[in-house]
């Protein structure tokens, strides 16, 4: 290849492909979001996250899958989502997510396992072991110790040397060592005062030689501040592209300040990739996306955790006559919000699985689907229908404003609107039970108004009949 090709291939062609190698038979490879459910873009602009994607399966996001404990679950998961990334063209799905919850406030909580580098090692392997098991490559992020939203491209993270290794590089390395992910992404963030996109040690020394990481160190996107530096310390593809031409870096080359050798060993990995892609044509068989509901209901159910079931007021009697109470029964919150919001070619509610399944019940909306000051004429609605019926079933949570990709939480507490409906429904009803949608922890200062509590986490498609 000429210098100018190779240097082509550090940067990607536009928002979401690398660059064509011409005169070669070699594809381009194509990167999509996201960790939980495929978002592919309608039309390949350079665009972020303001564009219309193709419709796919919204799986149980993260912070719920590691509530199943069951990586052989999530390895079925991944398989589900290769199909679908297949189907959609992907080659390099981004995700999953593996980031150390290091503060419950964190904005992105939804979209990383745990505070616990085994538990998010031993869960992560398994769903990068089902994607990769069809062709499609898995990519871990967000390399490393970004574990908060609030000035993520700037935030200096300080970290010493054990609880580094042991904390939050080490569901990384874990994860390289047992399944092998094609991709590694790294962050927006310094680590010790040096960005994680041109930081040596951590790409080369710490991934490279201490992990014996071999894939594609991506960087993520927009977090190359140098991409001379960035190549020197191990980066081999800077996203997104179709924003620049290789004068600087031909300029460098000539100044001495980038050498040919490091150009070549940084271009190989994704070299390779094209390979792979080319040795290796995937089988376009139709997505069977009616059977991944399936699997996400399955997912759903098996992470939903059982958190209160005083006087064994669940399963609910069948005859019983159930108020269901709360917008999310009927706008399920099923998904936390930012580059891994799915557009869901299928979306069932509470409301419309009670429907379907001849559940005898009353709605009422209690707060509005994005209100956060309590609504008096909306709490009384729900006042006058759980007065009526024996069980009083509330949907509440955190709203979508709450939980999004850059920006932090500024409190652990849910919204007064959905606090204050619990309060006034079990003062005219004894037999309440909450059913929580939410992407990472809460305060429930209304536990004792609840005889039962359901944490659903984001539950994806089939929030409904999984509840």
């Amino acid at each position: 290849l000429s210098l100018e090709a190779k240097l082509k291939l550090l940067t990607g062609a536009n928002f979401w492909e690398s660059e064509k190698v011409a005169g070669t038979n070699l594809p381009i490879i194509v990167m999509n979001d996201g960790p939980f459910g495929v978002r592919k873009p309608t039309v390949n602009l350079d665009s972020g996250m303001l564009m219309e994607v193709y419709p796919a399966t919204a799986f149980p996001t993260t912070s719920a899958l590691a509530s199943s404990f069951d990586p052989e679950l999530l390895e079925k998961m991944g398989q589900a989502l290769a199909t679908e990334c297949i189907d959609q063209g992907v080659d390099l799905l981004l995700g999953p997510g593996i980031n150390i919850k290091r503060s419950p406030l964190c904005g992105r909580n939804f979209e990383y396992f745990s505070e616990d580098p085994y538990l998010t090692s031993e869960m992560a392997t398994g769903l990068v072991k089902g994607l990769q098991s069809k062709g499609v490559g898995a990519t871990l992020k967000h390399y490393a110790a970004n574990n908060q939203e609030k000035e993520r491209y700037t935030t200096n993270a300080i970290v010493d040397a054990r609880a580094l290794n042991e904390i939050y590089l080490k569901a990384f390395h874990d994860v390289i060592k047992n399944a092998k992910p094609f991709s590694v992404m790294c962050s927006y963030n310094q680590i010790n005062g040096r960005h994680a996109s041109r930081n040596y040690k951590l790409l080369t020394e710490k991934l490279r030689n201490e992990a014996n990481f071999a894939g594609l160190i991506v960087s993520d996107w927009g977090a190359v501040v140098n991409h001379v530096d960035s190549i020197n310390a191990g980066l081999n593809l800077e996203m997104p592209g179709g924003h620049q031409d290789t004068k600087e870096l031909e300029a460098a080359v000539k100044k001495g300040d980038l050498k040919l050798e490091t150009i070549d060993e940084m271009i190989t990995p994704l070299l390779k990739f094209m390979m792979y892609k080319r040795d290796n044509p995937k089988k376009q068989i139709k997505c069977e996306y009616i059977k991944n509901l399936e699997v996400a209901q399955e997912i759903a159910e098996n992470s939903a955790v059982l958190l209160k079931n005083e006087d064994n007021i669940l399963p609910i009697s069948p005859t019983a006559k159930i108020a269901l109470i709360g917008n999310f029964a009927k706008n399920p919150r099923y998904q936390g919000s930012g580059s891994s919001r799915i557009n869901p070619h299928t979306l069932i509610s509470v409301h419309d699985a009670f429907v379907k399944n001849n559940v005898n019940f009353v709605y009422a909306d209690g707060y509005l689907e994005h209100e956060v000051i309590p609504n008096v004429k909306k709490i009384e609605e729900a006042v006058y229908v759980a007065k009526k019926c024996d069980v009083a079933v509330l949907c509440v949570g955190l709203p979508e404003s709450y939980e999004v990709e850059g920006y932090d939480r500024k409190t652990l507490d849910m919204p007064p609107s959905h606090t204050a409906l619990i309060e006034a429904v079990a003062k005219v009803n004894p037999n309440v039970i909450v059913v929580l949608s939410t992407g990472s922890a809460v305060t429930m200062p209304w536990i004792n108004n609840a005889k039962g509590i359901l944490l659903m986490h984001l539950a994806g498609s089939m929030t409904g009949p999984a509840t």
